[in-house]
């Protein structure tokens, strides 16, 4: 294997393993969200929970509520 499909390698397996990681995540929130959307009376209320937990969990710098809803078109 030569050094250009060696990297072309790593790079499909790095993205297999972000994928699987993000559908981890993705199991992990609907979980979460399962055990706490009782405390939210509708609907509209429980998916900006879910909005809101995923973008404390975003890679982003700098969070705060203003930057959260920005990134879900929010604000």
């Amino acid at each position: 294997m030569d050094r250009e499909n060696g990297w072309a390698l790593i790079r499909t397996t790095s993205s297999v393993m972000d994928e699987q990681a993000d559908a981890v995540w993705e199991r992990e929130l609907d979980d979460l969200s399962l055990c706490i959307s009782h405390r939210f009376g509708r609907a509209d209320l429980r998916r900006r929970m879910r909005d809101y937990v995923r973008g404390l969990l975003a890679p982003a710098g700098r969070k705060n509520g203003w930057t959260i809803a920005v990134r879900h078109e929010v604000a």
